[in-house]
């Protein structure tokens, strides 16, 4: 037993260095902004967010594709799929996109938290959200909820295959919902529309092959896991592309209050 907690107490304290560096880094960046907008010199806002959309999203599959490559290639002789199982590598992968999303995430509450209350809210929704998905990843919520909703409920293997596969569905359910009701937030920036959309197209296809396809086939285990980690990984990228948007707008506008608080000084 000793054995079997090692990994996830590797992957939780990976998690746990992630969204403590990315969130530091993140409040680093927005206070920099704040203190003084030369500090951040425009040609140093990341070109993979802001260059180009199509640049991103090539970049986005290539680090996918990389992660399920490795999976693939570094698995146990005996167990060829053992990476893309609750205790590989593409669940960790899964879980630190997901947290490092939720930190910045943080970083775009914390700047968009006297716009309004629908950005305010929505950011501070995406951030908890977020958070709560890669908990979800390392602790397995749905599938432990899941597992007491069999045993204690009704066994509804004749109507679907698991109570977790329907709380899943409805983790996208409630999402769909939550961007129709804050849909001018999420539109407000169409790269981080676009690759938003892409990833939850991720989560639909993962759900899909998760649900519909039976797991004696081990192979699906394949494109559902890495479906999976794309999707966390497209997550990232709209995040992160919001964020530098965001702070390239406060330093190209003289309007903004921090940046007159900063002239008067």
């Amino acid at each position: 037993m000793a054995d079997r907690a090692k990994p996830g107490k590797t992957v939780f304290e990976c998690y746990l260095m992630c969204f403590i560096i990315v969130g530091q880094v993140g409040i680093t960046m927005a206070l920099s902004s704040q203190i003084d907008n030369s500090a951040i010199a425009k040609n140093e806002i990341p070109k993979i967010f802001t260059s180009s959309l199509l640049l991103t999203i090539i970049f986005g599959l290539l680090v996918s594709a990389t992660i399920i490559g490795v999976s693939i290639a570094f698995a146990p002789a005996d167990r060829p799929f053992f990476h893309f199982g609750e205790d590989g590598i593409v669940t960790a992968f899964s879980s630190v996109f997901l947290a490092m999303s939720g930190a910045l995430a943080m970083v775009v509450f914390y700047l968009r938290r006297h716009d309004g209350l629908i950005p305010g809210l929505f950011w501070f929704c995406t951030m908890s959200a977020l958070i709560f998905l890669s908990l979800d990843e390392l602790l397995k919520f749905h599938e432990r909820g899941g597992q007491l909703l069999q045993d204690e409920v009704i066994n509804v293997y004749h109507l679907f295959r698991s109570w977790d596969d329907l709380i899943v569905i409805v983790y996208g359910v409630v999402a769909v919902v939550a961007a129709f009701i804050f849909r001018r937030e999420i539109t407000h920036n169409r790269s981080f529309t676009a690759l938003l959309t892409m990833g939850f197209g991720f989560y639909i296809l993962h759900t899909a092959i998760d649900s519909l396809i039976s797991r004696s086939y081990l192979w699906k285990d394949i494109p559902e896991e890495g479906a999976k980690v794309t999707c966390g990984l497209f997550i990232l990228l709209a995040v992160g592309t919001f964020l530098v948007t965001h702070l390239k707008t406060l330093l190209d506008s003289s309007d903004h209050p921090v940046s007159k608080h900063n002239q008067t000084e």
